[in-house]
């Protein structure tokens, strides 16, 4: 039977593939005894290979195969989840019946624990009787594994018979003893071990007697006190069983009849066979000489072959006598106690074993004369030389006459199989403790329904569940994601295609949370699961949304820092506490003007240069004592001398034993900054000078609006013959210079509202050479030297005109003597250099127009105060001071800058740029007329000064226009909403108490869009400019306001 069943096992082996055709066709011959019932052929089916496995092993209806077992009841069921499947593909029964392809023989807990023993032992393993169909206990199942086609799969599968004991011992008696019903009856017995020391139980497990065994065979010791009583062992692939044959009822009761007639027949019978022995004794002898020769052969060659065996099998055998004394072990043995033969056969068994030796063999003896070993053992031995081993025997005594002679002892080392199972014990125990104990959130969920079957404390805890309610819940009534969604999920976990998931999970108060989950499957309770390690990352997910654009900036840091060292602007640097330099970036070698490391490295930061000038000595001082520095501001020498102002921060790194190494420090060139920050500063104090100054100016021209609205209304009125002309001339004159004060105020303060137009520069200069020419005098020269395909500006003229004009005078006093005043216009693009030198700056193309002299020059001082309003270096009375202040403003409100460069006795250069605008240069017609400009309209004037309102009223109603007057924007509105007479122009204040002049003009053309809008002011807001220019469409005039401007202002407007 184990040759058939080796010999089917390497038949797979050897083919790449078995078909049923060939299955049957090599099996066939092997079904020939009534004691094998089946032969199986069973692959070993992963998991995770099973839906490959259905589809490639279609049924008999082209269906995917179906794995299937039964329930507690019998009835058919899918098989339930399993890490591998062993689904019976190929089955020949001895009545050719076929009904079990498709079952998975590893829901049979006897037969899955056989087929792991196979794989762990590497041997033929036999399940014991009766452990799958229950109405036939006499079945047992011996399984030999088949080996695969590469590591990842070691096995492929099982080879496998099915013995029916009923039916062997019915046929070994009818081919034994025909007709033995009566004569013999012959038992099997499966021997059991009821303890360490105890007697050998027996379970019987077939009968001649009693086909039918009963339902719960019990275990009962074997009385030998019967005769007529032959008692072999059977062993089956690590099974050990006895079988048992007696004297029949009918035969012994004939044996024992005293009937003399019995006696007398027996006699004769037995003197006729006496005499036909003799006869046969004297006629055969050369005969049975023969047969002796031939039967010594005979039994030599078997003990040879015995000899092949018993050396070439695997399992460890050993021939022990009643003493201990070893008879006889093979290789194998030898193999598995260190030991060689010679030093083992004639020595007592304790030479294997360390410990007490005569204890050792004491126990043997009194074991075996009690026949009290037991027929299978697993026991962990202390070899001789210290070595520990488990080893699996199974014995049996060899009897001579009844009485025991010597025990058989087959080994097989389990050890890697015992130290398996503690792992496996440990392991089950460590998780139980784990899964209980642990403050994580654990889950086993069935991947075929998404229910949880088991949950630890910290789950119920998160969740708000008690057990009994999160144990058989949904998994999506916990996930927000769809059950589809949640299946595809399981299935890629379930296949480990991906073991780290992110979901949001509901709590029983219905909050939702961010989870992170690492799940993949897991052996349960002999099922295949999926475990769920859950974590709550809401809080973190928080923090790291928060934390996005630093993570961002980190990485990117990250992606720099391996040329930040070399590509960064700031000087890095490192030196001893004694001055080396020892490392400098290129960044600090070009700040400091050196060709290279080496030629810089050739100086020390505690020379003298450094030591005394820079304070290099009170820098070591403090990052001694504090271990860094930071933000210290000095200087620090160039190689050609110069000083560069620098921000310098340091660390200092120490070794184990507290000794300075070096200082690691950075430098960061601030020269520039800091002269940027002196020229922000003087631009600061120039902004609130000039507020200042604007805010005068504001009050000065309504009381100007006054003093020269009626001196000129007064001049026009009387003429050059009456005695008070000339009175009120000097009146009305000293307002107009008054006004040109305020002007000019106003202009350095950027509150005068300008227009801007297109403009040619070269045009402009050229227009006014001549004036300037009177302006400077016959004893300055000046000369104006165009840039050719000068591009287009965009200024106002009058405001460039008395830019250039106070440029020239100002050249003028500073030439007392005569000299030389040169104009030169040219095209110049300012680049980053240049605007990061220059505050409020940006690059791009200009018009730069130079102003130099050949004067007297100015000192440092008096250059950083030359644009402040009322400034003068003149005798008092030679000059107001607002010149150079008015240039600034103007330049600044028209988009630009202006730079001066003056050195004492060398001249002065005021050059000024202006941006570039790509578009055609402007025509400019002016306008003059002698007498007010009259009209009929109606006009509505807005002022919160009664002062100005009747002067407005007497210039406009003298003109014939019919006046409205009122004295705030809501009183406007009013008037606006009540008037029957249709107003046709708003003249109106800008600056006004409460409601300003744009937001009244705003309101009033939603109630009269035809209404025509007219501002006037001495001082500007962003009402209706920006930066002091005016918007489009708007209609402006300027106080102080003059009679006849006034008129000419309006007419425009109402015609326009």
């Amino acid at each position: 039977f184990n040759h058939n069943l080796e010999g089917l096992g390497r038949f797979f082996e050897a083919s790449e593939e078995v078909s049923p055709t060939e299955f049957h066709i090599y099996t066939d011959g092997l079904t020939r005894s009534l004691a094998l019932y089946t032969w199986i052929w069973a692959p070993a089916v992963p998991a995770k290979n099973l839906a490959d496995f259905r589809a490639k092993h279609p049924d008999q209806h082209s269906n995917s195969l179906e794995i299937w077992e039964l329930d507690h009841t019998g009835n058919v069921i899918p098989a339930q989840p399993r890490e591998v499947y062993y689904p019976i593909m190929y089955q020949h029964a001895r009545n050719g019946y076929v009904t079990m392809t498709g079952f998975d023989l590893g829901s049979i807990p006897e037969i899955r624990r056989t087929l792991e023993k196979v794989v762990a032992t590497g041997l033929r393993q036999t399940t014991e009787s009766g452990v799958f169909i229950e109405e036939n206990r006499s079945l047992i199942y011996t399984f030999r594994a088949v080996s695969g086609a590469d590591a990842d799969h070691p096995v492929a599968g099982f080879v496998g018979a099915t013995i029916d004991l009923q039916a062997f011992l019915n046929e070994v008696l009818l081919r034994s003893v025909p007709d033995s019903s009566t004569l013999v009856t012959a038992d099997v017995f499966r021997l059991l071990s009821t303890g360490d020391y105890s007697p050998i139980g027996y379970k019987l497990v077939a009968s001649t007697q009693n086909p039918v065994l009963p339902e719960e065979p019990v275990i009962a010791q074997l009385e030998a006190t019967e005769r007529f009583r032959l008692v072999r062992p059977l062993f089956l692939n690590g099974k050990s069983f006895a079988v048992v044959i007696r004297a029949g009822s009918s035969g012994w009761n004939a044996f024992k009849s005293n009937s003399l007639w019995v006696a007398l027949i027996i006699g004769l019978i037995a003197t006729a066979l006496l005499g036909i022995l003799v006869r046969l004794i004297v006629t055969r002898r050369g005969y049975l000489e023969r047969v002796v020769r031939e039967r010594t052969t005979e039994l030599n060659e078997i003990n040879k072959r015995y000899r092949l065996i018993w050396e070439s099998t695997i399992d460890g055998m050993r021939l022990t006598d009643a003493d201990g004394i070893i008879l006889d072990v093979n290789a194998a043995y030898c193999k598995m106690v260190h030991k060689d033969r010679n030093d083992l056969v004639g020595k007592p068994l304790s030479i294997v074993y360390q410990g007490d030796y005569e204890r050792i063999e004491r126990k043997h003896q009194e074991r075996f004369k009690n026949r009290s070993i037991p027929a299978y053992a697993e026991n962990q031995l202390i070899l001789h030389d210290g070595t520990k081993r488990w080893f699996e025997s199974s014995n049996a005594y060899i009897d001579d006459a009844d009485q025991p002679q010597a025990v058989l002892c087959v080994f097989r080392d389990i050890t890697i199989r015992k130290e398996a199972e503690a792992r496996l014990v440990e392991s089950e125990n460590r998780f139980r403790q784990i899964f209980e104990n642990s403050h994580a959130v654990m889950l086993i969920i069935n991947p075929r329904d998404g229910r949880i079957i088991e949950a630890n404390p910290a789950a119920m805890s998160f969740y708000g569940y008690d057990r009994h309610e999160l144990i058989g819940m949904e998994v999506s009534e916990i996930n927000t994601l769809s059950k589809e969604e949640i299946q595809a999920e399981m299935d890629r976990a379930q296949k480990k295609e991906r073991k780290y998931f992110e979901f949001k999970h509901r709590l029983s108060n219905d909050e939702i949370r961010d989870v992170e989950i690492y799940s993949g499957p897991i052996l349960y309770k002999g099922g295949n699961y999926l475990y769920s390690l859950i974590f709550d990352v809401t809080d973190r997910k928080a923090a790291q949304l928060e934390l996005k654009e630093t993570a961002t900036a980190l990485r990117e840091a990250k992606q720099r820092f391996q040329s930040l060292y070399e590509n960064t602007t700031i000087g890095l640097y490192r030196t001893t506490p004694d001055g080396e330099i020892i490392m400098a970036n290129p960044a600090l070698i070009e700040m400091l003007g050196y060709e290279d490391f080496h030629d810089l490295s050739q100086h020390n930061l505690n020379d003298p240069e450094f030591r005394v000038k820079f304070a290099r000595s009170e820098f070591v001082q403090e990052i001694e004592k504090n271990g860094v520095v930071t933000g210290r501001e000095t200087m620090w020498p160039r190689k050609d001398g110069s000083k560069l102002c620098i921000r310098e921060s340091a660390r200092l790194f120490k070794d184990d034993q507290g000794r300075v190494l070096y200082y690691d420090g950075s430098i960061e060139d601030i020269t520039d900054k800091r002269q940027l920050e002196q020229q922000l500063r003087h631009s600061q104090k120039m902004e609130g000078i000039g507020s200042l100054a604007g805010g005068i100016a504001h009050d000065f021209n309504n009381m100007l609006t006054i003093i020269n609205g009626y001196s000129e209304l007064m001049l026009m009125e009387t003429g050059p013959g009456d005695q008070n002309y000339q009175r009120i001339k000097d009146i009305y004159d000293a307002g107009v210079s008054a006004a040109a004060l305020t002007r000019q105020l106003l202009a350095f303060s950027r509150k005068q509202a300008i227009e801007l137009k297109v403009t040619d520069l070269n045009s402009i200069i050229e227009q006014m050479k001549k004036l300037l020419e009177r302006a400077i005098g016959e004893d300055i020269e000046l000369e104006f030297l165009p840039g050719e395909h000068l591009h287009a500006v965009k200024v106002d003229r009058s405001q460039t005109e008395q830019v250039l004009m106070n440029l020239a005078i100002n050249a003028r006093d500073a030439m007392p003597t005569g000299g030389k005043l040169t104009i030169e216009s040219r095209n110049i693009f300012l680049d980053k250099q240049y605007c990061k030198q220059h505050f409020n700056v940006n690059p791009g193309e200009y018009v730069q127009v130079a102003i130099s002299d050949s004067g007297s020059g100015m000192d440092q001082v008096t250059q950083e105060r030359i644009f402040e309003p009322f400034f003068t270096t003149k005798e008092r009375g030679q000059g107001t001071g607002l010149g150079l202040s008015t240039v600034f403003g103007i330049v600044r409100q028209s988009g630009g800058h202006i730079q001066v460069y003056s050195e004492v006795g060398q001249g002065t250069v005021f050059k000024i740029y202006l941006p570039v605008v790509y578009a055609e240069p402007e025509t400019e017609q002016l306008t003059t007329g002698d007498n007010l400009v009259t009209g009929t309209e109606t006009i509505l004037v807005v002022d919160d000064s009664e002062k100005v309102r009747q002067l407005v009223e007497y210039i406009l109603a003298g003109s014939g226009y019919h006046v409205i007057l009122a004295d705030s924007g809501s009183a406007a509105l009013a008037t606006l909403r009540q008037s029957r007479t249709k107003i046709d122009l708003l003249l109106t204040d800008v600056v006004m108490p409460g409601m300003s002049g744009r937001e009244l003009a705003d309101m009033a053309i939603e109630y009269a869009p035809e209404l025509k809008v007219l501002y006037m002011s001495g001082y500007t807001d962003n009402a209706i400019v920006h930066h002091g220019i005016l918007e489009e469409g708007i209609y402006f005039t300027s106080k102080p306001l003059y009679p006849r401007k006034l008129s000419e202002k309006v007419r425009e407007v109402l015609d326009s």
